[in-house]
């Protein structure tokens, strides 16, 4: 913002006040003279003896300077941003130089992380950069930016933009995790302070100002949990053997407990499980199936409608391919159906089982699936 100057002169005669002013240009620079000078004043007045009696008066003349005015504005306060892993935040800053003489400007920078168990390995960069100049580079192991001098002219500004580039690696940008970029900037001549003038503009400004982004992961996190429990056929017990042994006919209960935990939905979603042993096949779970005596036809389901929306697959075949290799070259996936419907498996060599969901929202915590086998 242009700085206009306004100053006003006053003279004065004996009886009679007179005003002179003297108007300078706009954008009056710093050690610009102002000179006022004083026109020729007269005065006539007439003594008690009836005598006129003319003076002459001047005005004696006023030189002076400007005097330098120094300051800026204070940074903007910035949004924060959550984004994606892929994804990078740019965050634009101006210093603006509200002073009436160039100045110079120290820049220093400075980040922190939060939300990290561990640093080792993380590979965000913020980068800092004035147009196409670059000024530096800050990462988890240098976390305080050398500071930076710039001179900036009488209503110039200088444009900084500030760009985080996150980690795409989940193991690296965790939901919810954090990265604090502060900006600081102050004058090297400091300023009286900001005042208005008589003519209602406003000089100076701060000594420093100072702002602060955070950049935050928004992103999927789901957690799984698998126990076991082991229940003895019933006339096993009855006949003295313990509820829990693990004997010829136990059944052994699998429960998965899934949690969507991130701030935003995970995308096909899959859980595959492997009959444990060669000793087991699968067995039907579920209130009122279990137990019996010479079930071929077993059933993976749902205890209750925790699971509601998932799909339950399995293949009778051994996987080509890694354990982990969700497509298992070769192997053909047989549907079980969406739960909680109960469809049996017409089939005891069940090697694998595998649920997916193609959308788990974050509202979906502690879903439950269970499935069971049978010790041969």
């Amino acid at each position: 913002m242009k700085k206009f100057l306004f100053l006003g002169i006053v003279a004065a005669l004996l009886l009679i006040p007179f005003m002179a002013f003297a108007t300078t240009g706009h954008g009056t620079e710093t050690n610009t003279p102002i000179t006022a000078l004083g026109a020729a004043n007269t005065l006539n007045y007439t003594d008690t003896s009836n005598s006129s009696k003319p003076q002459v008066t001047s005005i004696t003349d006023l030189v002076t300077t400007v005097t330098s005015e120094y300051g800026l504005d204070p940074l903007a306060l910035l949004g924060d941003q959550g984004i994606n892993p892929a994804d990078t935040a740019a965050y634009s800053y101006v210093v603006s130089n509200e002073g009436n003489a160039p100045d110079a400007y120290t820049m220093s920078f400075t980040i922190s992380f939060e939300g990290f168990t561990s640093t080792a390995g993380l590979n965000w960069f913020i980068s800092i950069e004035s147009g196409a100049t670059a000024l530096m580079m800050l990462d988890k192991d240098k976390l305080t930016g050398v500071a930076t001098t710039t001179s900036i002219a009488e209503d110039g500004v200088y444009a900084i933009k500030i760009t985080v580039d996150p980690s795409n690696e989940s193991v690296h940008s965790p939901d919810g995790a954090q990265v604090l970029v502060t900006f600081n900037v102050f004058t090297v001549q400091k300023p009286v302070g900001e005042y208005t003038g008589a003519n209602a503009v406003e000089y100076g400004g701060l000594a420093s100002s100072s702002d602060a982004t955070v950049t935050s992961i928004s992103t999927s996190k789901m957690t799984m949990t698998r126990t076991a429990t082991v229940d003895a056929p019933i006339k096993y017990v009855a006949n003295g053997g313990k509820v829990h042994d693990a004997v010829p006919g136990s059944v052994i209960t699998y429960t998965i407990v899934v949690s969507s935990e991130g701030s935003k939905a995970a995308q096909k979603a899959i859980i595959i499980d492997k009959n444990p042993d060669a000793q087991t096949a699968p067995f039907h779970v579920g209130a009122g199936k279990g137990f019996q005596t010479g079930i071929t036809n077993v059933t993976i389901e749902a205890v209750s409608p925790d699971a509601t929306g998932w799909t339950a697959y399995y293949t009778i075949g051994s996987p080509t391919g890694a354990e982990l290799n969700y497509g298992y070259i070769g192997t053909t996936w047989i549907t079980v159906g969406a739960w909680p419907t109960n469809i049996y498996v017409l089939s005891s060599a069940i090697t694998y089982v595998k649920f997916e969901k193609l959308t788990v929202e974050t509202t979906e915590d502690l879903k439950k699936i269970t499935w069971g086998v049978v010790i041969k």
